[in-house]
């Protein structure tokens, strides 16, 4: 059983009846987020539901990695040392 995309929606997919949201990690944060893509469950079978959770669950992945671009820039000004010691988790 494998992933399907749902042709009118790039983010949405389909896996065993049940709708995901899927997102490909940008390049310079997989360091970071440790995944290419990030995928949450819409915990729902029902197309016009998973849209509706969909927007909610892009919005949050939106936000995280504009706070994992906030960290990264914050981190060009700091030493090995001090860099070694933040905590992305």
């Amino acid at each position: 059983m494998g992933w399907e995309v749902v042709a009118r929606d790039q983010y949405i997919w389909r896996r065993g009846g049940r709708y995901y949201v899927r997102r490909r990690v940008p390049t310079h944060l997989v360091p970071f987020v440790e995944k290419e893509h990030l995928t949450r469950s819409l915990q729902t079978s029902d197309y016009k539901e998973a849209k509706r959770r969909a927007d909610i669950e892009n919005a949050k992945i939106r936000l995280a990695f504009d706070k994992a671009e906030a960290t990264l820039a914050a981190m060009q000004d700091q030493t090995p040392a001090e860099i070694g010691s933040l905590s992305f988790g």
